[in-house]
């Protein structure tokens, strides 16, 4: 029996490479979903990375100190053990010490506070226009700016006191509280790059109205631990590496932070622990479940696309091949060697197509996320093919189906040339995808929830709902054009519109066409409305260069 059904793929190899190249289609669609959902995903994740600003690439654990609270006023800087054991058990992270105390005595005015600053690494992160690096305790480095308005080059000296901000006095001012400490000139430097992310979130060159110059005075922690101080922000910076934060470390880093969140909110309060990385993931999931509604929406009118094309196509062969099934009914064939022999070459066909659908699929998503995403990959998954078996089943069902007739129907009706009209059943089913049609359209117009669940089929209902209304509709205009033209003596014209309206299988071809102009637009406007949403969301609401407003959200 096999190799008599294979005989039959053979002799009617075209009709069967219809059917796998249709199977081989819908399979492909289920595949190409989840498979492009996931470069997709990377490929959101891999754009906010690139995009994150500095907050977002750091964390930071800090502790604040008085020195009303301390023994000695001149007691040694201590950074917090419990942040370095918080932080450091991290991996991917370059780690920055730093301290900070307010002065005052280099500037004119007492408004704002001078800047002393200790921190890690200091030197290769600054350029000296004159002098030398940090070197020992009372060595400084100041701005260039700041040079020129006190006048002060390397080999010089100045005092600085810590001081305290006294907010009885309008406008506030802070005065110096505690022992002056003389300081010496190292070097001058300038910033190559104020805005890296070796400088943390502290802002050490920001200036304007009560804020200052935006060049603190940088200086040694020996220095630090031999001055007399009132606060003291101490700091330890956690800097991300390349490629810590990576579109294949996203689940790793998110256990990372939540188990610091876990553990600093049992640290004492004094310790803080601060980090805009929580942000940039809750980001990236945004655009994850945004990814994750769109895709599915577009494959589903594909699959059903297909398996209608499928019925069509199986129904016309076997109409074809009634003469055949009609022999093989005649001679009394056991039920199963009757549905074998008259499904078995369909069959075959689309089980051949839907295993290589399940590699085209794959294939045509890693071509395409090579051209839209490169350097990002598509990261081929065995989960890419949990919807494949759905789709071959839809598929199987749909040949299965289009035959219901050959299968059931005796001897007689299978000889008839004309097959008999089903008008009843077929206007219920179109009835029935009608109101399904409505009925999901209404429910997501009127509702503002997301596409879920039956929702995804809503778009789908609604396109082949279309195609079959314009085809109920078309072919009573085209009969009547017909007549028209054959009482106007257009002959040809006539024939050909008659031969049309009154062809069984017209409607169903015509509502074919229809449904697949309907899925291209509906992509095409997709994948439009999509690009010009990036751009308004990237030129915030406002209308990008160019006159392209885009939709409005």
């Amino acid at each position: 029996m096999i190799s008599l059904v294979l005989a039959m793929v053979w002799n009617r190899r075209g009709q069967a490479v219809t059917l796998a190249l249709l199977a081989m289609l819908a399979v492909a669609s289920a595949v190409a979903a989840p498979a492009y959902l996931i470069a997709a995903e990377r490929a959101v994740a891999a754009g906010q990375i690139a995009t994150a600003p500095t907050s977002e690439l750091t964390l930071v654990a800090r502790r604040t100190s008085d020195s009303l609270q301390e023994p000695s006023r001149s007691v040694g800087i201590k950074f917090p053990d419990v942040g370095r054991v918080l932080l450091l058990g991290l991996s991917g992270f370059t780690f920055y010490h730093s301290a900070e105390v307010p002065t005052v005595g280099l500037l004119p005015t007492r408004d704002v506070p001078t800047r002393f600053v200790f921190r890690q690494d200091l030197c290769a992160h600054l350029q000296l226009t004159a002098g030398r690096c940090l070197a020992g305790e009372g060595d400084v480095l100041i701005g260039e700016k700041t040079a020129q308005q006190r006048d002060l080059t390397p080999g010089d000296t100045f005092s600085l006191t810590a001081a305290r901000s006294n907010g009885l006095a309008r406008p506030p001012v802070w005065d110096p509280d505690g022992a002056p400490k003389k300081l010496t000139v190292a070097g001058i430097y300038r910033p190559t790059e104020p805005t890296s992310a070796y400088w943390g979130l502290h802002g050490y060159f920001v200036s304007g109205d009560g804020i200052g110059p935006g060049e603190p005075v940088f200086t040694t922690a020996g220095t630090l631990d031999t001055m007399q101080r009132t606060t003291t922000a101490m700091a330890i910076d956690g800097i991300a590496q390349p490629g810590t934060l990576d579109v294949d470390r996203l689940d790793q880093l998110r256990a990372d932070m939540l188990r610091l969140d876990a553990t600093a909110a049992e640290l004492e309060d004094s310790l803080q622990f601060d980090s805009g990385i929580p942000h940039l993931l809750d980001r990236i999931d945004e655009g994850h479940a945004a990814a994750r509604h769109l895709v599915p929406v577009l494959a589903v009118p594909l699959v059903l696309l297909a398996c209608f094309t499928i019925y069509l196509t199986v129904g016309y062969g076997a109409e074809g091949r009634q003469s055949e099934l009609a022999v093989v009914a005649l001679r009394g064939a056991r039920w199963w060697t009757r549905w074998w022999l008259a499904t078995g070459e369909s069959l075959v066909a689309v089980l051949a197509g839907a295993v290589a659908g399940c590699l085209a699929g794959q294939l045509l998503v890693n071509g395409v996320a090579a051209a839209l995403f490169p350097g990002v990959g598509s990261a081929p998954a065995f989960t890419s093919l949990r919807y494949a078996p759905v789709a071959a089943a839809a598929a199987l069902v749909a040949a299965v189906a289009a035959q219901r007739r050959q299968l059931i129907s005796p001897v007689t009706r299978l000889l008839r040339r004309t097959p008999p009209a089903d008008r009843r059943r077929l206007a219920a089913a179109e009835a029935v995808v009608v109101v399904l049609a409505i009925a999901a359209g209404s429910q997501y117009f009127l509702s503002a929830e997301p596409l879920v669940g039956v929702g995804l089929f809503a778009p789908a209902l609604i396109v082949l709902a279309l195609g079959l209304i314009a085809a109920r509709l078309l072919l009573p205009l085209v009969n009547r054009y017909a007549v028209g033209a054959l009482g106007r003596g257009r002959l040809g014209v006539a024939l050909a519109g008659l031969q049309l309206s009154r062809r069984p299988g017209a409607g169903r071809l015509f509502a074919l066409l229809v449904a697949s102009v309907a899925v291209a637009g509906y992509a095409a406007c997709t994948v439009d409305t999509a690009a010009r949403g990036r751009d308004v969301e990237a030129w915030g609401g406002a209308r990008p260069p160019g006159g392209g407003g885009g939709p409005r959200r």
